[in-house]
């Protein structure tokens, strides 16, 4: 197996854009797994998917 690893030259605006973005898709994986944990506290065999997840409309 092979990789090849290479470096970023992000400016500023390109730095803080990559910093929102993975800072949204950690809060909506937190946002998923509370979802998946009130499921599984309920008695329920929890199933959420993505389409799921879709349909429900961010607080």
């Amino acid at each position: 197996m092979k990789s090849i690893r290479t470096k970023l030259k992000l400016n500023n605006k390109q730095k803080t854009l990559m910093a929102q973005h993975a800072g949204y898709s950690r809060w909506v994986y937190n946002w998923g797994l509370s979802l998946w944990n009130a499921a599984y506290v309920d008695g329920y065999q929890p199933n959420i998917s993505c389409g799921m997840l879709r349909k429900r409309k961010l607080r």
